[in-house]
């Protein structure tokens, strides 16, 4: 597979990454009674899909360069994995354990620091990712702080 297949594959498994967590942050939302919060950060996983989804048209403008390949297709992969097995579990699980799941998701996010390996020249695509990153922080001081709100 060549650097620009690899690129444009990655951006499409991010993609479908944030549109899985939306989609188990939704399903939460229907069975805790918090669910206006669930929805919330449903939504706004909702909007990180649709914008790394637009990425690709821009990768292949060659408009955004992957500057480091520490993330993997297979990284990800897992990453997808990992969320599925939420989802189809999601009836079974508890509102503690939903929230233990929801800081995983966002944590890994942040630590892998999934969005800094991505560069482009347009600073509109640079504000995205800056906002993404920014967003997946903040969703894990709300999730933090719902679950003990929770308690």
């Amino acid at each position: 597979m060549t650097k620009k297949q690899e690129k444009e594959l990655l951006i499409r498994k991010l993609a479908d990454n944030e549109s899985l967590i939306s989609e188990l942050y939704d399903l939460y939302g229907q069975q805790f009674e918090n669910k206006l919060f669930w929805i919330n950060l449903s939504t706004e996983e909702k909007l990180h899909f649709e914008w790394i989804k637009s990425f690709d048209k821009y990768s292949k403008l060659f408009e955004i360069t992957i500057d480091d390949f520490r993330l993997t297709i297979p990284k990800v992969d897992e990453c997808i994995s990992i969320v599925k097995r939420m989802i189809f579990n999601a009836k079974e699980t508890s509102i503690h354990q939903a929230f233990k799941n929801a800081l995983l998701i966002e944590a890994n996010l942040a630590e892998e620091n999934y969005f800094s390996i991505f560069k482009s020249t347009r600073s509109s695509i640079m504000n995205i990712l800056k906002q993404l990153e920014s967003d997946t922080h903040r969703h894990i001081n709300l999730i933090k702080a719902e679950s003990k709100r929770s308690k």
